[in-house]
């Protein structure tokens, strides 16, 4: 709330977060990171119902996002606009999507839900460098960091979240195009649920 950036284990990687309403904060996250603008940043919610805060989910069809999340998931989804959005402007300028997690991770999700709004969120490490998976391999970062979450060293590769375009998305029953941008970590199970609620995969 104060526009700190931390950094949190979640169910994939360690990741740095910095509360997504704030300019400041989203500001610092960009620099600490050492990311070009032009490389979007997701965002993290607490729960599945949270999600329609910040990006638009009615042409969904129902019961998808609950089949795919809490987990090792990225949705990308049209962003929400207008007074009722709750992302700051220095959040992704210019980008019509966002991309949105609900860790499986109880830690981060006690976090968010007493924050009460969403985070930014992108991995612990400088831009283009491996994935972390323990707090002693971004020791370097510590100092810029208002706070350090050690949840131990986390049982997983360094792949992070699989990222589905679901912005094509159709609530009507008809078939529809969903885009894999990152294959991660869950990509299989991913594509799988995907295709149950009439998803066609596109490799364009």
């Amino acid at each position: 709330r104060e526009g700190g950036v931390v950094a949190v284990p979640t169910d994939t990687i360690y990741g740095i977060a910095a509360h997504a309403g704030i300019n400041d904060s989203v500001s610092r996250l960009w620099d600490l990171k050492g990311r070009p603008t032009t490389l979007p940043i997701a965002v993290a919610v607490n729960d599945v119902d949270a999600i329609a805060r910040c990006a638009r989910v009615e042409h969904l069809p129902q019961g998808l996002l609950h089949a795919l999340l809490p987990g090792p998931v990225t949705v990308l989804l049209p962003r929400l606009e207008g007074k009722s959005a709750e992302l700051a402007s220095t959040l992704n300028p210019g980008v019509s999507t966002i991309g949105v997690r609900v860790p499986h991770d109880d830690f981060i999700r006690v976090v968010l839900a007493e924050l009460k709004a969403p985070v930014a969120l992108t991995s612990a490490n400088a831009s283009g460098a491996s994935s972390t998976l323990a707090v002693d391999e971004f020791e370097h970062m510590w100092p810029n960091l208002d706070a350090v979450f050690d949840g131990g060293r986390i049982a997983s590769g360094r792949s992070g979240s699989t990222i589905v375009d679901l912005t094509d998305a159709k609530a009507d029953g008809t078939p529809w195009n969903f885009r894999v941008v990152r294959d991660g970590s869950a990509l299989s199970p991913t594509v799988e649920t995907v295709q149950k609620y009439g998803g066609v995969r596109s490799h364009e």
